[in-house]
């Protein structure tokens, strides 16, 4: 999926927060800058709708919202493949 500027905007906001919940009103002050804000002030509103049904925020009952925290992949840093569990797996010769 491609993201556009706002839609990573509002997922940068919401990581800042570190799991908690967020009202849209938080997210449309807030993570777009003032400027943005005193332009549209509901500018996320059409936007959080899409994250939602694409499983990068989640909502509650009560409107609010928060990124969805991956699993633990096993993945290292952003390095795409995992470090050996197996020291031979890697000849030295290789390097």
């Amino acid at each position: 999926m491609i993201l556009n500027s706002d839609e990573l905007e509002i997922l940068n906001y919401l990581e800042s927060w570190n799991g908690k919940l967020v009202t849209l009103v938080q997210i449309c002050r807030s993570a777009g800058g003032r400027k943005k804000y005193r332009e549209s002030p509901d500018w996320a509103c059409r936007l959080m709708h899409r994250l939602v049904e694409t499983n990068l925020v989640e909502v509650d009952e009560r409107g609010r919202y928060r990124l969805v925290m991956e699993e633990e992949s096993g993945l290292v840093g952003d390095d795409y493949f995992p470090a050996p569990r197996d020291p031979e797996f890697w000849p030295e010769n290789l390097w």
